[in-house]
């Protein structure tokens, strides 16, 4: 069996070179590389192979950092997620952290001098946060989903109502949570009739304004 540190990565095209140093290692990590957040979330929920971690970038598409940090921590709350920022913006950082982000990576601690340094913690120990670079509280934004109107939805409404924020096809979230696709068409009926809302899209805005999930805003 090996050994090897497992990694899933999703990273934009533009800032893949900054892993370079990490993609290197093939010795001793195995890396998973995605352009997308929902490409990373079929993997991630669906492989049966151990992952030492998740890096995600602040800049992908498809489902951004921290909603595809939310579905994981939802789903998988014990895998360890980092975030990569590119420039920095301590509102982006602190709504990572708080929407379950375990810990983020500045662009600038990427710099040659540093690669290095970067490698061997990836390596040793993937930690990364330095006190002091961002005050944040990890109270968690979805404190309220136990409480309110979201108490009376069962743990499989919640769970439609995040990978439906997260853009999968019906087809998609039926895979995901192992139900048929008639199945998913009663939670699109019965959440649309819940919220009083008319359309399966118009459930994003609602699955925001009760704290289900959250976007970055950048």
């Amino acid at each position: 069996m090996s050994n090897k540190k497992v990694i899933y990565l999703a990273v934009t095209k533009s800032n893949k070179h900054h892993f370079k140093g990490i993609l290197s290692q093939k010795n001793q990590i195995q890396v998973h590389v995605f352009d997308y957040g929902r490409e990373l979330l079929k993997e991630v929920l669906l492989t049966k192979e151990k992952i030492g971690f998740v890096i995600v970038d602040f800049d992908i598409q498809c489902c951004d950092a921290l909603l595809t940090t939310i579905v994981i921590k939802y789903f998988i709350p014990e895998l360890f997620v980092i975030g990569f920022c590119s420039n920095g913006n301590k509102k982006i950082i602190n709504d990572f952290l708080s929407g379950g982000g375990d810990d983020f990576i500045y662009e600038n601690i990427f710099l040659p001098t540093r690669c290095s340094i970067v490698n061997k913690h990836i390596l040793e120990n993937f930690s990364f946060l330095k006190e002091g670079e961002c005050q944040t509280e990890k109270d968690g934004f979805r404190r309220d989903i136990k409480t309110g109107k979201l108490s009376e939805l069962t743990s499989s409404d919640v769970a439609f109502l995040i990978l439906n924020s997260a853009g999968f096809s019906r087809k998609e979230i039926a895979h995901l949570l192992c139900k048929s696709e008639a199945s998913v068409k009663k939670y699109i009926s019965k959440m649309c009739i819940y919220f009083g809302v008319k359309y399966r899209e118009d459930l994003l805005s609602v699955s925001i304004s009760y704290g289900v999930v959250k976007l970055l805003m950048k």
